[in-house]
């Protein structure tokens, strides 16, 4: 019988797809065991039980603790780990790994390591509802509604504006684009409101300005290398999937997933 060992690795979407693509194999591959382990680091700064309540069974997602075997390799520990993990797995999936020969990469093998950012295998995640999956805990659920509780009486549209390290979303999503569509929905409904969620201060400072009493966010700290970093991001995140439609950047994940918490619109 064939076990699957998942560490997500990355930010917090990454991580979720990752964990989403397995859940989905194994509907497919009902007799093959798992393993989910999260482990804390710079770029998602707490445990998943300190964002959500614990994956619907069978699915449950456990705390790192060994400081070798399934620890994910990094230059911060010289890769070291993939050196040694021939000694528990038969195999190992990497990010470097094409998602669409897991397959083929694992024929007759029985225990699988797979530390990776996104889909690792051949079936698509582009599932819906994601938020009866990833439930967030107690405390940032109410903080979710504190924010979004007078929406249902508005026409509230979602903005996801990535810069910072996003290279692509940077380039093939200018802030014009984001203004061209406000605009657009403005003559339409000079009534809509826009909720913003990006990870550039200089990008709200700017769009309040130009659309004062229009644009809502949210008082977060933008830096993932903290709990509460990374609290505020899923705060952000199901904010924007209670909007009524996205208009997000171009390669993100982040965009991607908003949409799918409550199949909600999503312009690229």
């Amino acid at each position: 019988m064939k076990k699957i060992t998942l560490v997500p690795v990355a930010g917090l979407c990454n991580r979720m797809n990752a964990i989403l693509s397995l859940m989905i194999y194994k509907q497919h591959n009902p007799d093959c065991n798992i393993e989910i382990f999260w482990h804390k680091t710079h770029d998602c700064k707490a445990h998943f039980t300190e964002l959500f309540k614990q994956l619907p069974a069978p699915y449950t997602v456990k705390k790192m603790r060994s400081l070798l075997k399934n620890r994910p390799a990094t230059p911060r520990n010289l890769f070291i780990p993939n050196a040694f993990r021939g000694g528990w797995y038969d195999f190992q999936m990497l990010p470097k790994d094409k998602a669409d020969d897991f397959d083929i990469l694992t024929k007759d093998k029985k225990n699988i390591y797979v530390s990776v950012y996104n889909r690792f295998n051949k079936y698509s995640t582009d599932v819906d509802n994601l938020g009866s999956i990833f439930i967030p805990t107690d405390e940032i659920q109410q903080r979710i509604n504190d924010i979004t509780k007078d929406w249902e009486k508005q026409n509230v549209i979602g903005l996801h504006i990535r810069r910072t390290d996003n290279i692509n979303a940077i380039k093939n999503s200018p802030l014009s684009k984001f203004t061209d569509y406000i605009d657009k929905e403005l003559k339409q409904n000079d009534s809509t409101y826009f909720y913003l969620a990006s990870d550039d201060e200089e990008v709200k400072k700017e769009l309040n300005q130009r659309y004062p009493g229009r644009i809502y966010t949210a008082k977060l700290t933008l830096k993932r290398n903290s709990v509460q970093g990374m609290k505020d991001a899923v705060v952000d995140l199901y904010c924007l999937g209670r909007t009524k439609k996205i208009i997000g950047s171009t390669h993100s994940t982040y965009s991607i997933l908003a949409s799918k918490l409550y199949n909600i619109e999503l312009i690229v």
